[in-house]
Order: C-alpha cells, then sequence, then structure tokens
C-alpha cells in the first residue's frame, strides 16, 4: 500500500469513526424524545404599551398628553440545551437562533412592527449538544394581529368591544369601509336603545289600560291615607 492510498485510507477510517457515535446514540428512539421536547416549544406575545414624552414639536401640534407607544414582548418557552430554534417572519428577511441565548429555556424579544398583521415562523432542530445533531424537530407558527388605529378615534369611545374598534384586529380593510362599518353599528345600537325605550313605555301604557280598576283604586287608596293623614296633623297641632 503506498502513501496515498493509506492517506486516503486513515481519513475514511477517522470520518467513520468520527460519525459512529452520532449513529448509534441517535436512534429511533432518542429522535422521538427530541421530538416530544420539540413540541413543547411555544412562541406567543404579550400586548405592551410604553409612553413617549412629549417634545416641543408635539406640544405645538396641539398634543396635551403623554402619547403611549404599542409593541409585542415576544416569548419563545421551553428551549432546552438539546435543541435550537430558528425564527423568521414574513415582514422582513430577518432571521435569528435561537440557543445559548435563552435563560431557563425562556428567550424574549421586542417586535415593534405592530401596525402590520405578521405572521412568525419557528423552526425547531436538535442542537450540536444533542445525540442527534441538526435532526429537524418540528415547525410552528405563530400570527401577531395589528394595532387598530380606529381605537383611538371619539367614534369607538364606548363600543371598544365591538370588533372594528377593539385595540388590535387580525383582518385587513381599508380606511372608509372599516368607517362606515363603525359609523353602522352606532345608529343600528342608538336605534336599538331607542325601541327599548319605547317598549319599556309601551308595556307601562298597556298594564295601566288592562287594570284600570285596580290602577285607579290603588292610585284613589295612596290619595286617602295621605288626605288621612294630613287630617291627623292638624287635629294634633290644634290639640296642643
Amino acid at each position: 500500500m503506498n502513501k496515498k492510498t493509506l492517506f486516503i485510507f486513515t481519513l475514511f477510517s477517522l470520518f467513520v469513526w468520527v460519525l459512529k457515535p452520532n449513529a448509534e446514540t441517535c436512534t429511533t428512539a432518542e429522535l422521538a424524545r427530541l421530538k416530544k421536547e420539540a413540541a413543547k416549544v411555544k412562541l406567543t406575545y404579550i400586548e405592551e404599551e410604553e409612553e413617549i414624552e412629549l417634545t416641543p414639536e408635539m406640544i405645538a401640534d396641539g398634543a396635551s398628553k403623554p402619547l403611549l407607544n404599542p409593541y409585542f414582548n415576544m416569548k419563545l418557552a421551553n428551549v432546552t440545551p438539546e435543541l435550537e430554534v430558528y425564527i423568521t417572519n414574513d415582514y422582513n428577511d430577518d432571521g435569528e437562533m435561537v440557543y445559548g441565548s435563552s435563560v431557563n429555556g425562556l428567550y424574549e424579544f421586542r417586535w415593534d412592527e405592530v401596525y402590520d398583521i405578521v405572521k412568525f415562523t419557528y423552526k425547531v432542530s436538535a442542537s450540536s449538544t444533542s445525540s442527534c445533531p441538526q435532526e429537524e424537530l418540528s415547525i410552528g407558527y405563530l400570527v401577531t394581529p395589528k394595532y387598530n388605529t380606529f381605537a383611538d378615534m371619539v367614534m369607538c369611545e364606548g363600543i371598544s368591544d365591538y370588533k372594528y374598534c377593539s385595540k388590535f384586529v387580525t383582518f385587513e380593510m381599508n380606511y372608509l369601509d372599516q368607517e362606515k362599518k363603525i359609523k353602522d353599528y352606532i345608529a343600528e345600537k342608538k336605534a336599538k336603545e331607542s325601541e327599548s325605550k319605547e317598549n319599556i313605555f309601551d308595556k307601562i301604557s298597556e298594564f295601566i289600560n288592562e287594570h284600570k280598576t285596580l290602577v285607579i283604586g290603588g292610585a284613589m287608596a295612596v290619595a286617602a291615607v295621605g288626605v288621612t293623614y294630613v287630617i291627623m296633623v292638624k287635629r294634633r297641632k290644634r290639640v296642643k
């Protein structure tokens, strides 16, 4: 065996030796265990707000109190040392790998693009410290809503529970269509409230008509008691 052949054989043997432990430890059972751990990884968000101090320019434009800036506090939970997670979104081309940067299995980051509906994708793979490095284990998705600017308008005061006036929404709609929806809802609500009041008066009137004798008799009895009381008070004053 010449030196060149020996060198190639040695490299091949070393390559096989390096791969062999992984092949032996990354068993079907081990891979199933890792996939079970990967299924626990979840991406969630919490709605947050921060105050923005007024600048002289803002005050000049009529602002009288600090503005509230909305953002999402994103939380990626249950990232163990054996896992690594790659997070992407459809808003920009940025991607982020999460593994050692998590603290006690939790990784948090701030998301300021709250005026668009954004879909996040997080792919979970086995880390280099696991028995199955680089094996893809699971994939998850999260859609964050967008901030609804109508929620800050006067027309939405008192009806924040109406879906087109809620602070965050998961639908896309142009300004004029959404404004019409809200105005129609307000008009319909006022009409129902007016109708409800009319129904109450109608029921009272109907009750009086159906029970005239009882109502008149009751009124006369109340009047008689009142007159009797006045007469008794006057007599007591005379006696004194």
